[in-house]
């Protein structure tokens, strides 16, 4: 049997409504003079540093623990879902950057994964995972290799 962090966005009328339980997680961008802007992005849920909260047979974590927002949208915005594969691997302006250069959202979506398993390969790159690690007085220098999953989509009309 295995675990599973969660993450459940609905478009409902203007209006984003998310779950999210664990180390994956979305961000919604809109875009401003300048670019694109983060309009927010769900907060990471660990009981300790790599142990994320999950759903599964074993664990303690429950559908209630997990953060619940809900966000005006405009059209016009991003919101983008992903694995911790690529939050571990990708700093949120390398995100932000590709979504402003690319505007499809599945060619963002397979670019991204792209990017974030390449960096997970790479053994000098500084990557957020291995930032949080060495706050917490760990050597992990470069990516993290995990569970890549990447969904972008449009609001429109």
């Amino acid at each position: 049997m295995g675990s599973s962090t969660a993450t459940i966005v609905v478009l409902k009328d203007k209006t984003l409504e998310a779950l999210n339980l664990g180390d994956s997680g979305f961000l919604l961008l809109r875009r401003q003079e300048g670019g694109y802007q983060i309009v927010l992005r769900s907060k990471e849920q660990q009981h300790h540093f790599n142990m994320p909260f999950q759903l599964g047979t074993d664990s303690s974590d429950r559908p209630e623990h997990a953060e619940r927002v809900e966000v005006p949208v405009e059209v016009g915005d991003v919101v983008l879902l992903a694995t911790d594969g690529v939050w571990d691997n990708m700093f949120e302006d390398e995100i932000k950057n590709m979504v402003e250069e690319i505007d499809v959202p599945q060619e963002v979506a397979n670019r991204l994964a792209e990017k974030a398993i390449r960096i997970g390969r790479s053994e000098g790159q500084p990557t957020p995972f291995s930032m949080r690690a060495e706050e917490q007085g760990l050597f992990h220098p470069g990516g993290k290799l995990d569970d890549v999953t990447v969904v972008v989509a449009y609001v429109s009309e």
